[in-house]
């Protein structure tokens, strides 16, 4: 785990994240299923926090401590939250819970307990929490059938705000198969210069984007790379907003789709980030533009187009997405 200066190996944030988790359960009696809301800026801190909550048996609620007043205090209150970590919390822990085992305490977890909830924008009304296991997370990352290839190798950068759950994809997609996982600060996160500069540096193999924001970003990569490329980059995968590929062609002609797979994904916070995958070639680029293509099923999972009275379309015809598995 790397932020700024600080870095932490498996060792450290497992010890330091085990500390946590017996820290709130012996200071706050936290047990199975308990909410506890994460309001914290970006730091090494963020992840040890999420993972002190998991250990504990808890679910984490990211609360973005730049929300309006209003949005956090409804957040809050309708998750009804057991204990909010925030500047206070941690630093009391920082300066009470080194005593603390640096063993996992022993939580009788299952796969199907809660895991995260996250709130969504609430364009409908009020923000609704989507509530996501264990199990579904594990079987999205580490499948027997997975579609990718990752491993202990790969430098992950967290691009997204732990609101936004395609950074449960990007910390766990790293932390689970022993890679190393970069976590710009704030204004790095934010700032496309930056932001390459820092896959430049740490040597990103795996960068996760959605696609309005690597248009912007890619033309930074490109204009820093002029003679040079970052060529530990392996995987580029889009999610989290419809694929308009016309603007790779510019891309794909430093970076071919032979030597960096782009991956298009599609999905909802409620069925636990991504649902589909397709591995784009030259010719979706090239010859179909105007196609955003969604792929197939990821492994373990099912898709239906189905119409009125949930019938199964047949194909070509229009009908709505259903997913299940």
């Amino acid at each position: 785990l790397v932020f700024a200066d600080e870095q932490l190996t498996y060792r450290e944030l497992n010890e330091r994240s085990n500390q946590l988790a017996h820290y709130l359960v012996d200071q706050y009696g936290v047990e199975v299923e308990d909410l506890i809301g994460i309001k914290l800026r970006r730091s090494e801190w963020l992840v040890v926090s999420m993972l002190g909550v998991l250990k504990s048996g808890g679910a984490y609620v990211p609360i973005d401590p730049n929300y309006p007043e209003e949005r956090i205090s409804y957040i809050e209150s309708d998750s009804d939250c057991k204990l909010v970590i925030d500047d206070v919390v941690l630093e009391n822990f920082r300066t009470e819970g080194l005593d603390y085992d640096i063993e996992k305490p022993e939580v009788n977890l299952i796969s199907e307990n809660l895991m995260y909830v996250i709130y969504t924008s609430g364009s409908t009304g009020n923000p609704k929490g989507c509530l996501i296991n264990h199990l579904n997370v594990v079987r999205l990352i580490r499948n027997n059938n997975h579609s990718f290839d990752f491993n202990e190798n790969d430098v992950w950068i967290m691009c997204h705000s732990v609101h936004f759950d395609f950074s449960v994809w990007e910390i766990f997609g790293a932390l689970l198969y022993g890679g190393r996982l970069v976590i710009p600060d704030e204004i790095e996160r934010k700032d496309f210069e930056k932001l390459s500069g820092l896959i430049f540096k740490y040597k990103v193999s795996v960068l996760n984007q959605t696609p309005m924001s690597f248009r912007l970003l890619s033309d930074h990569i490109l204009d820093i790379s002029g003679n040079e490329k970052v060529d530990s980059l392996r995987y580029l995968v889009f999610g989290g907003d419809k694929l308009d590929v016309s603007f790779l062609d510019l891309w794909i002609k430093s970076y071919p789709l032979d030597k960096v797979q782009a991956i298009n994904m599609y999905g909802i916070t409620e069925t636990t980030i991504h649902v589909t995958f397709h591995r784009l070639i030259k010719e979706d680029i090239v010859t179909n533009p105007d196609k955003s293509i969604v792929g197939k099923p990821l492994p373990q999972t099912q898709v239906y187009i189905l119409g009125s009275y949930d019938v199964l379309q047949p194909i070509g015809v229009v009908g709505e997405i259903c997913v299940s598995g």
